[in-house]
This record gives C-alpha cells, structure tokens and sequence, in this order.
C-alpha cells in the first residue's frame, strides 16, 4: 500500500480548464474522471508506494508540457506523445524515463477508456525515431550516448554563489540553507561530506581563521592539507547565525526543519535529523532556480565543487593544487573537468 493519497489526475484534469478534454470528449468528462478516480485508489492500494510516486511525477512532468505548450491532456495524440518525449531527450532525460512516461499515459488511457497512443499503427516508427535521436545524443565530454546519459553537473561559480545567497532572506531555511551552501563553495565538501559536519569540528586557530576538518577526513594525517578545509570567515558568521536560530549545540550541523526525532540526541540540541545527501542537491537546485541561476536545473550537490574548481582554475592553480583542496584523488580527473569546463587545455604539472 503506498503512503500518498492521489496520483493527482484527477486534481489536475479538474484544474486545467479548457485544457483538459478535447471538445469531442466533453460530454464523457464527467464519466471518465468517476473511472480515474476509482482507479487512482485501486492503484495506490495495489502498488508499491515508490510506483504510485513515479506515476504521479510522470504525470505532473505531462501535465507541464501540456500547459506550457497549450496540448489538451486527454486524449493524448500519438503526436503529442511524440512531441513530449522528443523534448525529454533534448533535456537528457534517460531512456527509462522516456518509457515510464509511456507506461504512465498508458495506464490513464486505459482506465479513462480511451485510445492509447502507443497502440496507434504509427507509434512503433515514432518511438524508432526517438530511440534513434537517443543514440544520436552525447554526453558533455562528446561521447555517444546508448539512452542513459549521465546527467552532468553544472559548475556554480562564486559569483554566483553570491547572488543566490544574496536571495535569502532570515527564514529558519533560509539561514540554514545559506550556511550550507556558503560552507560547500568555501570547503569544496561532497554531499556525503556537508550533512556529516558537525559543530566540534570547526576549530579557530592562532591566526583567527577558521578550519574544519570533517569526519570523512579525519582518517587522513593530520599535516595532509586534505585533512582540514579553511572556512572563510562569512560563511563561519552565516554558520554560526544558523547554529544559534536552530539552538544547535553539538552534533550535525545540517539538520531537517520539522524533522522526524534524531537517535541519540542530547538535550539542549535539535532534535531532528541530519539531512541527507540527495536534500542537498534538492536545496541547491532550488534556491539556484529562484535566484535565476543559467542552467539551474542541472544543478546538484557537486555544482558548489566544480563552481570553486573553475574559481581555483581562473586564479591560475594547477591541477594538483586543486585535487588537494578537493579532495579528488586524482590530478588527472581535476584537469579533465578544467578542459571541459573552462574549454582550455589545464595540463597537470
């Protein structure tokens, strides 16, 4: 049984006006959305939750397309259908996801008692043709792609980490949102690294500069410049300013807003849990799309990384130094991301 209530067709069909059904259909509106919503429930009982979940991202993802191409939303033409995945593979989406978007039109189709699209004679040669502008797309560094290209990052640059920080406001998430971005263009942190940071591994030295050493490098020897991060001092103020709003005294820096109970918490803590690796992604994402960041849906956790790559890169290090303040094990990786990224040749010496 799945753990959400409605696959949205029908919120969605009753929300969308004049876009919904097609004229020639209007009079059977009514009938077909009593049958969609006895089958949204049937399907959500009988499904995995993480099925109901596809299906209704799939939707919603067509129900987009539609609106902003102004397509009515049942039925879906053969040409409609070829129309919406033709885009999806111009914004790399993979092949498994083309075909789940199929899988999902097929099901409403069928439970609207409608024509499905993909049974129609000529579907067969368009899905050929999509296939064969799959196989004909490439991946950032030229390479042919087989349908499941893997999606690649986009840098987030200082500048631009800036205007993005310059958007938030004094909100809970908005100050713990800030210092964990801040954090990440300054330390070059992965993911996995940011959400185990925790309040005693931030240390002032003598100078009055501020360093972390976070746990995932506390293996390292302690002279390995890998082992501690320098944190400039605007993003320690914004750490700290969220630490203190969020009354978090020890433990994870980065906790959930509202969060289900953290094991193991002390009193006088956050009593929620440490984000997670992919919420990172997700914040980034957001809050780079709000601020009207170029390319704003490709960003992830690792922008923050590869934005203070090329920051390193434009400043004139070198391969080497910039593998040893990220933390990448090899030279050799930093110098290709410096090649495609900055389009010019950054040999390692």
């Amino acid at each position: 049984m799945g753990d959400i209530d409605s696959l949205a067709i029908v919120d969605t069909l009753l929300g969308a006006g004049p876009l919904a059904f097609d004229e020639a259909i209007q009079n059977q509106a009514p009938a077909i959305l009593r049958s969609l919503e006895q089958w949204e429930a049937k399907f959500i009982l009988e499904q995995a939750s993480s099925t109901s979940k596809a299906v209704r991202s799939d939707w919603l993802q067509y129900v987009k397309w539609c609106r902003d191409h102004a397509a009515r939303l049942l039925p879906t033409s053969t040409q409609t259908l070829t129309d919406f995945l033709r885009d999806a593979v111009k914004q790399n989406y993979k092949l498994a996801t083309l075909s789940r978007y199929v899988y999902t039109l097929r099901r409403v189709h069928r439970a609207s008692s409608l024509l499905d699209p993909s049974e129609s004679a000529e579907w067969p040669d368009r899905y050929a043709g999509i296939k064969q502008q799959l196989a004909a797309r490439v991946d950032a560094y030229g390479r042919l792609d087989d349908g499941n290209l893997k999606k690649t990052a986009v840098p987030l640059v200082y500048e631009q980490v800036k205007i993005v920080l310059s958007r938030m406001g004094n909100l809970p998430r908005d100050l713990r949102d800030a210092a964990l971005l801040n954090l990440a263009s300054d330390t070059l942190l992965k993911a996995s690294e940011l959400v185990r940071v925790c309040v005693e591994d931030f240390a002032l030295d003598d100078n009055g500069d501020w360093w972390l050493t976070a746990r995932d490098l506390r293996d390292l020897p302690s002279q390995d410049p890998c082992a501690h991060r320098f944190v400039s001092h605007g993003a320690m103020e914004r750490v700290r300013r969220w630490m203190v709003l969020g009354k978090i005294q020890d433990g994870p820096v980065f906790v959930a807003i509202a969060g289900r109970p953290r094991m193991g918490s002390h009193p006088g803590t956050s009593a929620v849990h440490a984000l997670r690796p992919d919420e990172v992604s997700r914040i980034f994402r957001k809050r780079a799309m709000d601020a009207g960041i170029p390319d704003a849906e490709m960003i992830t956790s690792h922008s923050s990384r590869l934005g203070s790559l090329v920051d390193l890169a434009n400043e004139g290090e070198n391969a080497w130094a910039v593998a040893d303040a990220g933390g990448w094990k090899q030279a050799l990786q930093v110098s290709t991301y410096m090649t495609h990224f900055l389009n010019a040749k950054k040999p390692v010496r």
